[in-house]
């Protein structure tokens, strides 16, 4: 039997506001933080002003679930996703609340209104989907991105270096040139790359052509701490770009990575088992 004497909201907590930064003009990269935290509000669910469930026994069953996906799953592999339609509302409050919320957001840019929050445990994603005006579908993702990231980066197209440079453009050829290079590299090695774009002396002119370039971003990863990153896949598979900000606002990095994952999100091999070992532990804490 798996029981829960909460009288308090021990391990529940309302969504963390972020630190506020300084404005972002509409349109231009990175995107908004306020778009950041409307993607956590809709993804977190609210505290209802009711007692807290003393049992849930669904929950001791989701646990041991989850636990199974993460000793069966690697990092090179797809995501697995784990259903939660079978919870009801305050259990899947209580459900968030006992994985706890971690500090990275990842939200499709599409159509599909789906966007998924870090938990505390690496690698599991507490996810949510719009299937209708009035329906919304929760599930547990194990991976180093949900599983509607994985798909929807599945879909890009390999990099193609047709567009054509401005004729003022400076930097555009070398940095084409630099990046046509390392995408080989990756694809033919497996060797990850990054270009450093503060090292290019881009006129706006530039920038907007790389815009164009990388198109708009089909999917973003958001993460917050003593500085703030934007993590935006382009259109091309592999390519991402990167944008880093302190507290006041300022850029302190500017770079495209070429890999399937940025290395601020990549996982060491252990870090499911490690977490399949923390969910038994949550199991045994509260086990009976």
């Amino acid at each position: 039997m798996f029981c829960f004497f909460l009288g308090s909201n021990l391990f529940m907590s309302a969504p963390k506001e972020m630190p506020s930064a300084a404005k972002v003009e509409k349109g231009s990269f990175p995107f908004s933080v306020e778009k950041a935290k409307k993607a956590k509000r809709r993804v977190t669910l609210s505290l209802t002003d009711g007692p807290l469930l003393s049992y849930a026994p669904r929950i001791e069953e989701t646990l041991l679930a989850l636990e199974r996906m993460l000793v069966a799953q690697r990092v090179w592999e797809k995501p697995s996703s784990l259903p939660l339609s079978g919870l009801e509302p305050e259990e899947l409050e209580l459900l968030l609340g006992i994985l706890g919320e971690g500090t990275a957001i990842v939200e499709d840019q599409g159509e599909r209104e789906q966007t998924a929050i870090a938990t505390m445990l690496s690698g599991v994603w507490f996810t949510e989907r719009k299937r209708a005006p009035d329906r919304l579908d929760h599930e547990v993702d194990v991976g180093i991105l949900p599983s509607f990231a994985a798909q929807r980066l599945a879909l890009l197209p390999s990099l193609a270096t047709g567009l054509p440079l401005p004729p003022s453009s400076v930097a555009g050829a070398a940095l084409l040139q630099e990046l046509a290079s390392k995408q080989k590299s990756w694809e033919q090695e497996g060797l990850p790359g990054e270009i450093n774009l503060l090292l290019h002396p881009l006129l706006p002119v530039d920038e907007q052509w790389l815009g164009q370039f990388l198109g708009p971003a089909p999917l973003v990863v958001w993460l917050d701490g003593r500085c703030r990153w934007w993590l935006s896949a382009t259109q091309w598979r592999d390519i991402w770009r990167m944008e880093v900000r302190n507290g006041e606002g300022k850029p302190i990095a500017s770079l495209l990575e070429i890999g399937r994952y940025p290395g601020l999100i990549a996982l060491p091999p252990a870090a499911f088992t490690v977490g399949a070992r923390r969910v038994r532990r949550l199991l045994q804490l509260y086990g009976e």
